[in-house]
């Protein structure tokens, strides 16, 4: 601490006392004020004294809270934005999930399949144990989750729906069901009768189908012609397989459509009504295989 130097104070009408005695009492004094004065600034601002730290290092940092407090508004401005795109978005996937769940009753009705195996409008399950240690996310970043997990199971649903309808068409293309001509009516049926040359009881073994000369012999099912030709007793005959062990015969026809290999779909022409072979009339004999057995017709007409 610098030293303080005292003048002499000379005062007069204080009788009695000396000059040098009213000196010291004044440097007492002064003394006493100075150490209260020091006291009293190091209990105002210790940090101060110990740091070092001045109104021009606080001054500095002003411009630096400002510019935090900027970036502060930004982020508020663009998490506003952030929030309204979030929102549209789920607008739009929740919109795309009725959609699909739309799209998924309609063809679980047109398969008619069970809405118990596939609700659309049922929640999935969900489960599994908490992680405690899982971050925190916020609810509209959770929202957008859950929206895209339905979406996936959506998807995974009409994938499913589609394989079941896509094998469900080629079953209905290859299982034979339906009359071999549009126009006619049953002349014969399939097991004994009485044979029309020799009027002995002998058994029939298909169908047969009385229909103008010319008339469109159309296939029951989709499948490969592996027979297009002449046979004994059958005339002009196709053979159609179908696979699964189903083959189809078309017989007495006046001229085929179709030759050996060829592939043909449900409702497809491939032959012309005639009398060729061993037939008294315009006809066609029509045969259902199962595993190279002729079965009754019957049960695939009647599915017409």
């Amino acid at each position: 601490m610098s030293s303080v130097s005292v003048k002499q104070i000379k005062v007069e009408g204080l009788g009695g006392l000396s000059s040098r005695a009213l000196i010291v009492s004044a440097s007492v004094v002064l003394v006493l004020l100075v150490a209260a004065a020091f006291t009293l600034g190091r209990a105002s601002a210790p940090a101060v004294a110990h740091t070092g730290l001045s109104l021009d290092h606080i001054e500095d940092l002003r411009p630096a809270l400002a510019e935090q407090r900027a970036r502060l508004e930004e982020s508020r401005r663009q998490m506003a934005a952030n929030q309204v795109a979030v929102a549209r978005r789920l607008g739009r996937m929740q919109a795309e999930i009725t959609r699909l769940n739309a799209a998924g009753r309609k063809l679980t009705e047109i398969a008619q399949l069970s809405s118990d195996e596939f609700n659309f409008d049922a929640e999935p399950a969900l489960g599994g144990p908490a992680d405690p240690g899982d971050e925190v996310i916020a609810p509209e970043h959770v929202a957008l989750d859950d929206l895209d997990m339905q979406l996936e199971l959506k998807e995974r649903q009409l994938d499913i729906l589609e394989h079941l309808l896509l094998v469900s068409q080629l079953h209905s293309q290859q299982y034979p069901s339906g009359w071999p001509v549009k126009r006619g009516f049953i002349s014969s049926l399939f097991g004994t009768r009485t044979d029309p040359f020799t009027g002995r009881r002998t058994r029939h073994t298909g169908m047969d189908f009385a229909a103008l000369s010319g008339t469109d012999i159309l296939a029951v099912a989709g499948g490969v012609v592996s027979f297009s030709g002449q046979r004994s007793g059958y005339g002009r005959i196709v053979e159609i397989n179908h696979g699964n062990g189903y083959v189809t015969r078309y017989a007495h026809n006046s001229r085929n459509l179709v030759r050996i290999g060829d592939r043909v779909v449900k409702g497809q022409a491939i032959a012309l009504v005639g009398k060729s072979g061993r037939a008294t009339g315009s006809h066609v004999h029509f045969e259902v295989l199962v595993d190279g057995r002729r079965i009754d017709p019957y049960q695939y007409i009647s599915q017409k």
